[in-house]
């Protein structure tokens, strides 16, 4: 209409506010594309399970972990807990802990059992070690110990120190090997106490060390032997043992005493450690002593039961139980969680962008009866929350269940004694714990889900009504 000669206009109609719909109307929405496109919805979730279950499992087998190494020495059952997870970090050592034993100075003689092959003998007999001998040489040990990681071995065992490997470049390869992470266990004091003028003073050796030797020796019964961390050995079986008197070195600790007396000694050194046991040279070649060593009893019970709580496996697992259940171990676990959440995540998002593709005439239709775009966003963000939701329950529940079965199994022992079996997963069961990180793994999951479902509701809301309409289904 054109306006009058007096200069007067009717008034335009104004546009109305558009009708936003409520938040319950969004969820009635979602749900019901849930249920129509159900076989795509079980397959966006599937990634969610699949991820948190492995999140949860990983967490709450740390749980269950954690609460075994909780248990002190004053509870009865602290000396099975120590077993059973001294026998689980060797077990991450994969297809057996490599371990080489450096055999004594000079020709071995017919009818004399030494030392070295004791060990060797008893190492090679258990399934989780790959025993060998090594020569006291000098070559040899370096081709050995400086060799790329994955050919290097876990641990080294040496009678003393032989008389070729004092001198020369075997300190530095040893105190090479150990800093990059293996472990040397040493028996005895054999070219290492005052009387052996061996010159480790003032070598690399020397520094790695845990304790200086004194000239005295004292004598150890059945029994005397206090612990002061997770050793764990049959101390009451124990022969009359002659030890020789020693002072920790710095960043050294004693693992267990007798009296003010320190019988064990460990240091660590860079990502490895070393382990010391200064038996006198006497009571190191004696029989009873040596068969204690490598099987928890004395040379009249040597084929007796099952080889149990032998302070030579122990004191290697003690060695090797932080490089397997840290550092480089909690890496591992870590760069595996990060990887399943990614892969997670990209799956839920193109399962989502390809919700998005099959409903361009869906979108379409809303936007052309006056849907927002904000409306379209929030409904695909509460679809995919139900999903996470859904997703995250399931995921948590199998993964609680995959690990409490793991661990129930793995805690597992039975006391050689008594015959009596004990479900240490079950009888340390850290509810707290287990409920915490099934709460982080459910809020991660949910939360994960969102952020991957961002980019395709964005995407959707910003489609053109007519080019959703022209697309083909």
């Amino acid at each position: 209409m054109q306006e009058s000669k007096t200069g007067y206009a009717p008034p335009r109609e104004k546009i109305g506010r558009q009708i936003v719909l409520p938040l319950s109307k969004a969820f009635e929405i979602a749900w019901k594309g849930i249920r129509i496109r159900l076989w795509r919805s079980l397959i966006t979730m599937s990634g969610i399970v699949l991820a948190i279950a492995f999140l949860t499992s990983v967490w709450v087998s740390n749980g269950f972990t954690n609460a075994l190494r909780a248990v002190g020495p004053q509870n009865p059952l602290y000396a099975m807990v120590q077993s059973v997870l001294e026998a689980q970090a060797m077990s991450g050592g994969g297809g057996g802990l490599r371990c080489v034993v450096v055999q004594e100075q000079g020709e071995p003689q017919m009818g004399r059992i030494t030392a070295s092959a004791s060990i060797y003998d008893m190492l090679q007999s258990m399934k989780i070690f790959r025993a060998e001998l090594l020569p006291p040489d000098v070559e040899a040990l370096k081709a050995l110990l400086l060799a790329e990681k994955g050919a290097r071995p876990d641990a080294v065992v040496m009678i003393g120190l032989p008389e070729a490997l004092a001198e020369g470049e075997a300190p530095g390869v040893l105190r090479t090997y150990v800093g990059d992470g293996g472990l040397l266990l040493i028996y005895g004091v054999a070219g290492l106490d005052s009387s052996s003028g061996s010159g480790v003073e003032g070598t690399a050796l020397e520094e790695i060390l845990p304790a200086q030797l004194g000239e005295q020796t004292f004598t150890v019964d059945a029994g005397e032997v206090s612990e002061s961390s997770h050793v764990g050995a049959r101390w009451y079986s124990q022969p009359r043992t002659d030890i020789v008197q020693a002072s920790a070195r710095p960043g050294a600790q004693a693992l267990a005493n007798a009296g003010p007396n320190g019988v064990i000694w460990r240091k660590p050194v860079g990502k490895g450690a070393v382990l010391w046991y200064p038996v006198a040279q006497e009571s190191a070649t004696d029989a009873d002593q040596l068969c204690w060593f490598l099987h928890a009893r004395p040379m009249a019970e040597a084929g007796s039961g099952e080889e149990r709580s032998s302070l030579l496996v122990r004191l290697i697992a003690v060695g090797l139980k932080e490089q397997f259940t840290g550092g480089e171990g909690n890496m591992r676990g870590l760069w595996l969680v990060g990887l399943s959440l990614l892969v997670g995540v990209v799956g839920i998002t193109n399962a989502m962008l390809m919700s998005v593709t099959e409903r361009f005439r869906e979108i379409g239709t809303m936007k052309c009866l006056g849907a927002l775009d904000k409306f379209i966003v929030k409904l695909f963000l509460i679809e995919s929350s139900l999903q996470g939701i859904a997703g995250s329950i399931a995921g948590a529940l199998l993964g609680f269940g995959v690990a409490f079965l793991r661990a129930l199994f793995a805690f597992h022992v039975k006391d050689p004694e008594t015959g009596q079996s004990y479900w240490l997963a079950a009888h340390f069961f850290p509810m707290s714990d287990i409920l915490t990180w099934i709460g982080i793994a459910l809020i991660t999951g949910v939360a994960l889900t969102i952020v991957a479902a961002i980019y395709p509701a964005i995407r959707a809301a910003r489609m053109q009504p007519v080019q959703a309409m022209r697309a083909e289904a």
